[in-house]
């Protein structure tokens, strides 16, 4: 399966020659600051996302679970594509040339670092919920009262 269709972001990465440029080229610069503001957009758009996704008044343990999993899936894939050395070489490039958006970048490539650790640590914690909550959720209502104290303890423990 492709990362695409996972849903995961994707950060355009254009395919420019930088060796030797020096910075002459006006429209080079105005085309790479383009994508650096969009990239800054990107990646706001995911840091600042609610670190929940209780909206839906049907969704429960389970479903928490499966929006860090995915949210730290997501912020580990760009993470794997900061590191892209074309990515590297157009923000080397632009700062170089003294382009204002090259230093929020990377401001903004930090947060994502923070936030993917967040991800990582609060699914770390949830999943110990995970198989609790499946046989919760297949369980008969005679057998839910059995279940509910391991339940409990998993969620003091976390808490």
């Amino acid at each position: 399966m492709c990362i695409r269709d996972r849903g995961y972001t994707e950060l355009y990465i254009p395919k420019e020659n930088l060796v030797g440029s020096d910075g002459q080229d006006k429209d080079l610069i105005q085309r790479l600051e383009t994508i650096i503001i969009q990239w800054n957009r990107q990646i706001k758009e995911i840091v600042s996302n609610p670190d929940s996704q209780q909206e839906n008044e049907n969704s429960g343990p389970l479903d928490e679970i499966d929006y860090w999993r995915n949210r730290r899936e997501n912020l580990k894939h760009i993470d794997e594509q900061l590191e892209n050395p074309e990515l590297k070489q157009i923000v080397k490039f632009l700062e170089k040339m003294g382009g204002n958006y090259a230093k929020g970048f990377g401001e903004e490539a930090a947060n994502i670092k923070n936030k993917s650790e967040e991800a990582h640590d609060n699914l770390l914690l949830l999943e110990s919920l995970y198989e609790p909550c499946q046989k919760l959720q297949a369980a008969t209502p005679k057998e839910i009262p059995d279940m509910i104290p391991s339940l409990l303890m998993r969620v003091r423990m976390i808490w």
